[in-house]
Parts: C-alpha cells; structure tokens; sequence
C-alpha cells in the first residue's frame, strides 16, 4: 500500500525524476500516515463521520493538487463525484465494521477478485493473475494486430506478482502457442492441471 500511495503522490506533485521533489513526498507520505493514524485513534468508527475522514486526507494533499491530477489523468472525472462516492463507501463500510482496519480492508475489497480487461490492469499488480479464454479467436486480434496483441499479453503477465493462471477451451493453435515459446524461452516454468 506504501508504494501505491507513495507513487500517487509523486505523480500528484509531479515528482517523477526529481530526487528532491521525492525525498518531500516521502516525507509528505510518511506526515499523513502519522495524522491519519491520530485521526483513526480519535475517531471510532462507529462514531466518524465519513466526510471528516475524506476531509481529513483531501486536506493533507490539497484539494487544489487532486484536482489538477483528475484533469490530467483520469480526463472527463469529476473530482466531487469522486469525492461523494468515496464518502459513500466509507460510509457504507464503516457502518457494518467494527474496528478501522475492518472498515478499511472492506473499503478496499481486500478478499475480492478484480476482473478487467488488460487494458485497465497497467500499473497494478497481483498476487495471482488469471487470463480467462486465453484462445486464439477470443482473446485477441493476434493475426490483425501481432505487435499490439503481443504488447497486451505482456502488460496483463506482468500484472503477476507470484502466478499467473491461463485458462482455455481449445488446444493452443499456432498463435498462443508462439506467445508460450517466448514464455519458455524466458525460462517461466510452466505446468499443467
């Protein structure tokens, strides 16, 4: 989670490629975990307020600085949209938690499976990734497109922190089968169930 949220800052501040400016937004980071955590210690959870909650990280970071990030990065968001839906499911979480951290892995769907396209996926990562259908005619456009197909594979795979999963209909044809050899030949073992 450090990492994530470290990352996000750097690029709220625009911090990336200046050691000075990612040196600050550690030590910003490692500010709003202190009073985040002093925020949590103050407010039980079946006593917060929810916009206090938002209010208290959108305050640390400047609402100013996240709105200038959702222009540039996520184009055509609404950063109060953003913001009330946050609140709402704080809320919602909140209520049936009976502790912080309860309310915080609810908050981030700790126990649940994601399910995306690979084009959503870039830049997160996972314990275990599954590619579902992976067939020559449903998965992708590998003869119409070789280079951007082959790009997709790799930003899914590499998604994989410890396993990735292929799951298929079919035998492999030639086109799965040349994505397998490139795998093989990276030296990725690989088994069969």
């Amino acid at each position: 989670m450090w990492v994530e949220t470290s990352a996000f800052l750097r690029q709220v501040r625009g911090a990336a490629g200046d050691d000075t400016a990612i040196r600050h937004t550690h030590d910003e980071l490692s500010q709003l975990a202190k009073d985040t955590r002093a925020w949590l210690a103050d407010n039980p959870v079946d006593a917060a307020d929810p916009g206090e909650a938002v209010e208290q990280v959108v305050g640390s970071i400047g609402a100013d600085a996240l709105a200038g990030y959702v222009r540039s990065a996520a184009r055509g968001e609404e950063l109060e949209v953003i913001f009330d839906a946050f609140q709402a499911r704080l809320a919602a979480v909140a209520d049936e938690a009976e502790n912080w951290p309860a309310a915080l892995d609810e908050f981030e769907s700790v126990d649940a499976v994601a399910l995306m396209i690979v084009h959503k996926c870039k830049g997160l990562e996972y314990h275990t990734v599954f590619f579902l259908g992976l067939d020559d005619d449903q998965w992708w456009a590998h003869a119409r497109d070789r280079e951007e197909s082959t790009s997709a594979f790799f930003v899914g795979l590499s998604r994989a922190a410890h396993r990735l999963i292929f799951t298929t209909a079919s035998t492999y044809t030639q086109r799965i089968t040349e994505l397998f050899e490139m795998l093989r030949a990276a030296g990725v073992p690989e088994r069969h169930w």
